[in-house]
């Protein structure tokens, strides 16, 4: 009898090892992801940051073209343009959650910014292509411009645009998958703790 006693004592001081053990590589685990989930929603933050920093370079840049002969009212239109894409992307970014907000908070804002972020991407382009179109017309149809200067603008625009236009869908992709990527790692913490 003292010694199934015996044994059965040593089987629960070996479960309860068990358990300790368990709990802490859990709790390694979690921390782990937890570390994960900050870094990805950190990068997040910086490419956020990013948007807003070329929407402000991007006016600065606008605003001495009055010297090549393109019109006031075109270069306004174009800070408004660009204004109201600052402060779209000011709207968008401001969606992501803290590092420090509990997961499901932290899901919820990442969700929110992920589909913001995709929509904002189809209300840009008809607004691009309608300045585009404008400048085309100001480069076209303003004399103080000149046609060698107009034709110069229109084809540094086009590569510039392409060129926009390709690094803009790649940088979409990246941080559309780096949503995805913050949205996973919460639904696996979530997953484990439960």
């Amino acid at each position: 009898m003292e010694n199934v006693e015996k044994r059965l004592n040593d089987m629960q001081q070996q479960l309860q090892q068990m358990k300790e053990k368990l709990e802490q590589e859990t709790i390694i685990n979690d921390r782990l992801l937890r570390k994960a989930y900050r870094k990805t929603l950190s990068n997040l933050h910086k490419k956020a940051l990013g948007d807003l920093i070329i929407a402000i370079v991007g006016m600065l840049c606008w605003l001495p073209m009055i010297t090549y002969g393109i019109s006031v009212t075109f270069i306004v239109a174009t800070e408004i343009m660009l204004a109201f894409s600052l402060i779209g992307q000011f709207m968008i970014n401001r969606k992501l959650p803290n590092m420090n907000t509990d997961l499901i908070t932290a899901a919820k804002g990442v969700a929110h910014f992920r589909k913001v972020y995709s929509k904002w991407f189809w209300w840009g382009i008809p607004i691009l292509i309608l300045w585009a179109i404008g400048l085309y017309y100001e480069l076209t149809h303003n004399p103080a411009i000149g046609i060698d200067r107009a034709k110069t603008f229109l084809v540094g625009g086009a590569f510039g645009g392409i060129l926009g236009l390709v690094i803009g869908l790649i940088k979409r992709r990246k941080v559309l998958n780096k949503a995805d990527e913050t949205l996973e790692q919460i639904k696996n913490l979530t997953k484990d703790n439960e």
